[in-house]
């Protein structure tokens, strides 16, 4: 019986969880052996959710309307685009979400298309924009991206000024000190284009 005993001790698997804490030994003790000490260890963490990672935005081949699409890398909540003219003219967009994956990985956004050049004093959040398409130097664009709990986890500029844009935001939303730093558009991948055949 006891070779039994000493025969199934002797098989003993150690399952480590949880997986942050990793068993070491230590010196000798003198109480009889070494003894058993635990360590915690960092394991790398992924960067948090509710980054962009795919823009395309840009006029239509008509040159009538501007729309903005993205995917972002997680479910998001109160994202928004925000327009600024070389004169100081802003308006505020929401980014609607057209598609997320049922796990949360991703989610599609848009907005747009927006009816361009329209007056100022007529523009709709959402349907329409002041910015003309045959001027697009005299536009800039924010795009900040919020989580499902609405903290903000990305900031993305572009267009003529993203120096001016980005001061604006600064000015909006002083969530975006604690996040850093807005990336350049064109840091950000699109979606590759398909060449056509003549």
């Amino acid at each position: 019986m006891s070779a039994l005993l000493l025969a199934l001790v002797g098989c003993t698997t150690t399952i480590r969880w949880p997986p942050d804490l990793w068993r070491t030994e230590s010196a000798d003790t003198g109480a009889g052996g070494p003894s058993t000490t635990w360590t915690a260890t960092t394991l790398p963490t992924p960067p948090p959710a509710g980054r962009i990672v795919r823009l395309d935005w840009g006029c239509d081949v008509d040159r009538t309307a501007f729309t903005w699409d993205l995917t972002v890398d997680g479910w998001t909540a109160a994202s928004e685009l925000d327009l600024l003219g070389d004169n100081g003219g802003h308006e505020a967009h929401d980014l609607v979400a057209t598609a997320s994956d049922p796990a949360g990985a991703w989610e599609d956004l848009r907005v747009g298309p927006l009816l361009a050049g329209v007056p100022a004093e007529e523009q709709v959040p959402g349907e329409s924009t002041r910015f003309r398409c045959d001027e697009p130097e005299r536009m800039s664009f924010a795009l900040r991206i919020r989580d499902a709990a609405g903290v903000l986890r990305d900031c993305v500029v572009g267009g003529a000024d993203p120096t001016a844009v980005t001061a604006l935001i600064r000015s909006l939303d002083p969530e975006l000190n604690e996040l850093g730093a807005c990336r350049l558009a064109r840091d950000v991948p699109s979606t590759p284009t398909t060449p056509t055949t003549p």
